[in-house]
């Protein structure tokens, strides 16, 4: 009962601070001040492999910062359905049929997620 409590609190957690690394992010104007710093971390990743790509020429193409804000969805969506995930295996009990593995609650968040809901196992209530 505890370690399920702490699952869902560790979930939360990690899904407020994804939202508002999404919020800060995209919303307010400047650097983010998020914990989680997707883009930032992804322009580390990426800028110098943006610039040996662009060769001799300088400075940056204005089609660098548009395409790691595409590429932030990626790490956002799967740190939510981990943090949803986490939540859902936390109250496995409450599925019909239930939950076995924390990797059929990811499954079944990120087919909501996405919109797909392909899942065989639905919630029964709280």
């Amino acid at each position: 009962m505890t370690l399920d409590a702490l699952l869902f609190i560790i979930g939360l957690v990690l899904a407020t601070m994804t939202l508002l690394d999404v919020f800060e992010t995209v919303v307010v104007p400047g650097g983010s001040r998020a914990s989680l710093r997707v883009a930032k971390r992804l322009v580390w990743g990426l800028l110098p492999i943006w610039k040996s790509v662009r060769g001799r020429r300088h400075g940056l193409s204005g089609s660098f910062a548009p395409l790691v804000l595409v590429l932030c969805f990626f790490p956002w969506m799967a740190l939510m359905a981990f943090g949803f995930g986490l939540m859902a295996y936390a109250a496995r009990g409450d599925f019909k049929p239930p939950l076995h593995s924390l990797f059929d609650a990811i499954y079944i968040v990120g087919s909501s997620l996405v919109t797909v809901a392909l899942s065989e196992s639905n919630p029964a209530g709280l």
